[in-house]
This record gives structure tokens, C-alpha cells and sequence, in this order.
């Protein structure tokens, strides 16, 4: 399941709760694949093989039909 950012920054955080460490950012229109699903979190790999956590209520799907057209 692949994700887009529709925010100007989502911050990855290091564990899947909102009070871990922010050791990234998502900027707006990036792409990223949902690895894993937590209760409140999804852990996420961006395009450059970067690895953490967003928030579930900042996931928004992208089919992987629309993919290529967003890149």
C-alpha cells in the first residue's frame, strides 16, 4: 500500500507513538510505502529507503495505478 503526503510537513517519528524522537519529515506530495500497520501508526519506507513512523490520521492512500502520474 503506497501513501501520499498531503500536508506542508508529517513528521517520521523513530517509534510508532507521537511522543517518540521526529527523526525525519515528510514534505508535501511525497510518496511512501506502508510497511507495517500499528493501532494509531504506520510505519513507512520513503522512495530513498528511509525508515519510520506517521500517524495514522496523516496516512492518506495512493492507488498504484495513480502512482507514476503523482511522480
Amino acid at each position: 500500500m503506497f501513501g501520499i503526503c498531503n500536508l506542508s510537513i508529517v513528521p517520521i517519528r523513530k517509534n510508532g507513538d507521537n511522543k517518540s524522537e521526529m527523526i525525519s519529515q515528510l514534505l508535501y506530495r511525497d510518496i511512501y510505502e506502508v510497511i507495517k500497520k500499528k493501532r494509531m501508526a504506520f510505519n513507512i519506507v520513503v522512495f530513498d529507503n528511509y525508515q519510520g513512523w506517521i500517524e495514522k490520521n496523516q496516512f492518506i492512500e495512493i492507488k498504484s495505478d495513480q502512482l507514476f502520474k503523482e511522480l
